[in-house]
């Protein structure tokens, strides 16, 4: 599993091992996923059935800073490991993480798998090539490979760059009376007391990005065991604790 440490790796990683898996993670400096023999090797030696790669930049506009890195990992990057799976043990299963980024400006809303793709950023663009891609090695080779496109998600492991993780430790920090920013009710405290609106920095962003599941649901009998309101107290409980 590339991206092992991340929020979604480290959640997955636990959920295979309970189930009795056997799984070998690596992160940022332990493998240069661009180096097809490294990753040839590593493969050999772990001989793995399933593959899973999470391993991406996520923040989105960060992927403006560092635009050539961000392609090198996320499409040259599944490029090479597609390639090495390929060449090892075409039996291995593969899950490629993809992004609601592929949208970019949906042209409808709930988006789902027959949704058009127009990324506007890089990170976007590099998801959406390797989602293309690994429809590709399908058809041709024959591989038992998926993408998963994946949608805002959260939890208490989500970094504090992200907003619902910003505005959770806002809460939190009110609430220990060691800052004035932002509440929620299930701190005990009054938003109206505490939001304020920069309208400088409102983007006039008129479109929405929301995923229609219904193919997880129908059949994979996939549904989501949190509500909203259910993860809003659950980052702040954490936020509070920390």
């Amino acid at each position: 599993m590339t991206g092992s440490a991340g929020q979604d790796g480290s959640y997955l990683v636990e959920l295979l091992r309970d189930r009795g898996y056997e799984v070998t993670g690596v992160e940022r400096g332990d493998l240069d996923l661009l180096d097809a023999g490294a990753v040839r090797a590593l493969l050999l030696d772990a001989a793995p059935q399933e593959v899973y790669n999470l391993a991406s930049p996520s923040f989105v506009p960060r992927s403006w800073e560092e635009p050539v890195e961000v392609a090198k990992l996320g499409a040259v990057g599944a490029t090479v490991l597609l390639e090495a799976i390929r060449e090892v043990d075409p039996a291995i299963r593969v899950f490629q993480a993809s992004s609601a980024e592929v949208f970019g400006v949906p042209v409808e809303t709930p988006q789902s798998e027959s949704t058009p793709f127009r990324p506007v950023s890089p990170y976007g663009t590099a998801k959406a090539y390797a989602t293309f891609l690994t429809a590709a090695y399908r058809s041709r080779y024959g591989l038992h490979v998926s993408s998963g496109i994946l949608f805002n998600h959260e939890s208490p492991r989500r970094a504090t760059g992200f907003l619902p993780a910003k505005v959770a430790h806002g809460v939190a920090a009110i609430a220990a009376g060691d800052a004035q920013e932002i509440a929620f009710q299930h701190a005990g405290l009054d938003w109206r007391e505490h939001v304020r609106v920069d309208q400088s920095l409102v983007r006039g962003q008129d479109y929405q990005l929301v995923g229609d599941a219904s193919k997880a649901r129908d059949r994979l009998g996939w549904k989501p065991s949190v509500t909203f309101e259910q993860l809003v107290a659950l980052l702040v409980d954490a936020a509070r604790e920390a």
